[in-house]
């Protein structure tokens, strides 16, 4: 006795046990066979076996799926490359961001210590105290020694 509705008729569900003993070329035997096959060799066997239309196109598929897994494995090789050379620019960059504030650094405390001894040797002291206080200021006294 079936109970309940049925919920469409487009979709079918079988349950195939894997490890169930194989006793001929029945239809499921040949889905055993295919989900079970290890190599080309047992899939193109099972191919020239079976007039199942569904295991013929369901061999169409792993064979595509054996191709694409060659292209998806060239496709990860190429994203590995581009994330090596994004890796490697970004490395690159900030090295060289790196060396240019060590750079900036340098010259500009070599700026602000010329900036420092010219007013010192013009005894200009309150001009130097003032200058450490207001950038603006400091920023025309560089103008006004002629630092760059």
């Amino acid at each position: 006795m079936r109970k309940g509705r049925e919920f469409s008729d487009l979709l079918e569900i079988h349950v195939i046990e894997l490890n169930k003993p194989l006793n001929g070329a029945g239809r499921m035997d040949d889905w055993i066979r295919l989900f079970n096959a290890r190599t080309k060799e047992e899939i193109a066997m099972l191919e020239t076996r079976t007039e199942n239309p569904g295991i013929l196109e369901a061999i169409k598929e792993v064979r595509e799926m054996g191709l694409s897994r060659t292209l998806r494995l060239i496709r990860e090789a190429k994203l590995k490359e581009i994330r090596d050379r994004n890796a490697r620019d970004d490395y690159v960059r900030n090295e060289g961001r790196n060396e240019g504030r060590v750079q900036g650094i340098a010259e500009g405390e070599a700026r602000l210590n010329r900036l420092y001894e010219c007013l010192i040797a013009d005894k200009r002291l309150d001009d130097l105290e003032r200058s450490v206080k207001d950038k603006k200021y400091r920023e025309r006294l560089y103008k006004e020694y002629g630092i760059k």
